[in-house]
């Protein structure tokens, strides 16, 4: 007999599906499968979306001045809404490059350099000057993406132990 059960009960952990099988010896077997939860990421107008799949690695909150300049930059762009914090920084959510999927609307994205020998990129989606995220040419393997683009509170990183 064959039981299905979910388990995962956080909302932004992966989702598990587990089944519990008897053999005909009456062995028990487990078998488990798992898929990561979406978040939404969109531009101001909705013309650009993307998804991060499962927990990002890290938020922060940057003040070089590469992000003070850039932001400044974007934010004086005509329509662009603020995605800076009040106090200046810039507030981030890392994810793995390879948990970041296009929805729709990737032809409305525009690269930006601050300078044109920076390995930074920021794409901001030219429908409303919205900044989205920002990359790197020297293949970094995470994507920084605008905290201010989610539509909903961005799933909290993990949680480390020191024991």
């Amino acid at each position: 007999m064959a039981v299905l059960t979910n388990v995962g009960p956080a909302p932004y952990a992966p989702e598990r599906t587990v089944a519990e099988i008897e053999d005909s010896e009456g062995n028990r077997i487990v078998i488990s499968s798992m898929r990561l939860v979406g978040t939404s990421i969109r531009c101001a107008c909705g013309a650009v979306g993307i998804e991060a799949l499962g927990r990002p690695i890290v938020g922060v909150v940057c003040y070089c001045d590469d992000c003070q300049t850039a932001g400044q930059r974007i934010e004086r762009m005509p329509g662009a809404s603020p995605f800076r914090g009040n106090d200046g920084g810039t507030p981030l959510i890392v994810y793995r490059r390879d948990r970041i999927r296009d929805l729709h609307g990737r032809d409305h994205l525009q690269q930006m350099k601050q300078l044109n020998s920076s390995a930074t990129n920021r794409w901001v989606a030219r429908c409303c000057n919205g900044a989205m995220m920002m990359d790197f040419d020297d293949g970094k393997h995470w994507v920084d993406i605008y905290q201010a683009r989610f539509e909903s509170d961005p799933p909290p990183p993990p949680v480390s132990s020191s024991d």
